[in-house]
């Protein structure tokens, strides 16, 4: 009786579906995703096929493929799904900074599984998470760290895919993860320089208190707009609310920092934007943070930016000690000792 139920489910959904849809249900993926999902009391292993229109189809792992049934989506209230994906590959590629190449491996596993995504407690949600902020990455170092138009048209298509699988996810607003992919994707449009559309969806933020997990995130996307409204003040007070706060989210500190050197940056403080680009790529070495801030602290030092001493010596903000940052940031970026002259200039003013 049951199977003659679901045969008449499959045939209804056929004919209400358009040829090109229902073919799209039946075909991706090709062979399901194995999952045991609860609904009512109880668990069953079944093969799923998607989600459509409140749907959930699937087929049993032992009916042929084109046994197709159908679950009513609020009936289901969790999912454990078996998601095949090439941990090994992203490990490698991840292990050699190459971003690139995990975030398009696992961005292609999850990518046919995004309607599952619908079904209430499932765990695809983390891995989604990391294919948006992995595709983030990628994007961040193709437009090398900058924020010129033809900077931002080097990553689109990176930032497009991760805003497109960071909204997928937002909406899973059963999920603790959700309100954090709606961050990145402000970010993301930040990015492809959709500025009203991350205000927007900014403001359908509720604003954060210092105990939310995601405040330093917060922040961190309200920096973002601001800068990209031109409002460098505003944006570094956002910017320094993130790191002063950020206790929960390792990927935040570091980009605030970058984004407060930015600020310093457009409001002229050359010295200030080289000793925040130096500290990220000292304390964050073979990172993709560390690979942004040293092509920007190459361009502070190739221009010429910072060849002058200040008038008011501030290099206390993470040494506590004035110290000679330019010999510091030759060393570094040279791998070099400063010179006999430069040590015989710090001795003296030592004295």
């Amino acid at each position: 009786m049951e199977r003659c139920y679901q045969t008449a489910i499959v045939i209804l959904l056929m004919m209400t579906m358009p040829l090109t849809e229902a073919v799209a249900a039946t075909t991706a993926p090709s062979a399901g995703y194995a999952a045991t999902i609860k609904i009512g009391k109880g668990r069953e292993r079944v093969i799923l096929l998607g989600c459509k229109d409140g749907r959930v189809l699937y087929r049993q792992p032992d009916a042929p493929p084109q046994a197709m049934a159908a679950f009513a989506l609020k009936d289901i209230s969790g999912a454990k799904i078996k998601l095949p994906y090439d941990r090994q590959g992203i490990s490698k590629a991840l292990s050699k900074g190459n971003w690139q190449a995990a975030a398009t491996t696992l961005f292609r596993a999850v990518r046919p599984a995004v309607s599952l995504l619908q079904i209430r407690n499932n765990d695809l949600v983390p891995l989604a998470l990391r294919s948006g902020t992995y595709l983030m990455r990628a994007g961040s170092l193709k437009a090398q760290g900058g924020w010129t138009k033809p900077a931002r048209e080097r990553a689109a298509s990176e930032y497009k895919a991760a805003y497109a699988m960071l909204m997928n996810v937002s909406a899973c607003t059963w999920s603790s993860r959700a309100p954090k992919a709606k961050l990145n994707a402000v970010i993301c449009l930040v990015m492809m320089d959709r500025i009203e559309e991350a205000e927007r969806l900014l403001d359908t933020v509720p604003e954060h208190t210092r105990d939310d997990d995601s405040y330093g995130l917060y922040h961190l996307a309200k920096a973002y707009v601001q800068l990209a409204k031109e409002d460098p003040h505003a944006a570094m007070a956002s910017a320094v609310e993130s790191v002063a706060y950020e206790t929960k989210d390792l990927d935040t500190f570091p980009a605030a920092l970058l984004i407060s050197a930015k600020c310093y940056e457009d409001l002229g403080n050359w010295h200030r934007a080289r000793d925040v680009y130096y500290e990220v790529g000292r304390l964050f070495k073979k990172t993709v943070w560390a690979t942004q801030a040293i092509r920007r602290l190459k361009f502070i030092v190739a221009e010429g930016h910072t060849a002058q001493d200040e008038q008011a010596r501030i290099n206390k903000v993470f040494f506590g000690v004035e110290e000679d940052m330019n010999a510091k940031v030759a060393e570094f970026l040279g791998g070099k000792k400063p010179n006999a002259d430069q040590a015989q200039k710090k001795e003296k003013k030592k004295k």
